[in-house]
């Protein structure tokens, strides 16, 4: 009688292991987007010079974006393959070529939009509302900010600084709710 009762226990648990992983597998896809978009931030030493984006294909996550450290890479996938209701993640985040010359240029971006008052609120802190992206010195403004005043001034402020051959300016006004 005990070995029965233990193995209908051990069906027991399979069952209801079996009926949670059903569960985690029935996420909305809009619960399942907002775990990925709330976990992105936590990705370790993800900074303003990292840019990281998803899409979601059913359960699977493509990313995609541009980082600065290798490592960055391999976290970011992990960290997305671990989110419960993610089946796959397909991995392309390209990773930045070190160059000197486009450490200091994001090093002079990053310093003037600190110093402005009305952009220092979007570069600072563990997630950034504007991220600086620089490949062989073309600068990529990316993010969002409140105003069309706070847009401009991150254009400016990246197009005056030494090396810089170019910038693009992708950044979304958003006006806070």
């Amino acid at each position: 009688m005990r070995t029965f009762n233990r193995s209908l226990a051990l069906c027991l648990l399979a069952l209801l292991a079996v009926a949670c992983a059903a569960q985690e597998q029935q996420s909305s896809p809009a619960q399942l987007e907002n775990r990925v978009r709330d976990q992105i931030p936590e990705i370790p030493n993800l900074s303003v010079f990292d840019n990281l984006t998803f899409q979601l294909y059913g359960h699977t996550v493509v990313l995609a974006g541009q980082v600065t450290n290798p490592a960055l890479k391999a976290d970011a996938e992990r960290t997305i393959r671990e989110i419960n209701g993610v089946t796959g993640v397909t991995n392309h985040i390209d990773v930045l070529p070190t160059s000197p010359s486009d450490d200091h240029i994001r090093q002079a971006v990053l310093g003037l939009m600190e110093s402005d008052y009305l952009l220092a609120p979007f570069v600072k802190g563990t997630d950034p509302l504007v991220h600086i992206i620089v490949r062989n010195g073309t600068v990529n403004l990316m993010g969002r900010v409140d105003m069309e005043v706070e847009r401009t001034s991150a254009y400016s402020w990246a197009k005056s600084v030494p090396g810089v051959e170019s910038v693009t300016n992708q950044i979304q006004v958003v006006p806070q709710k």
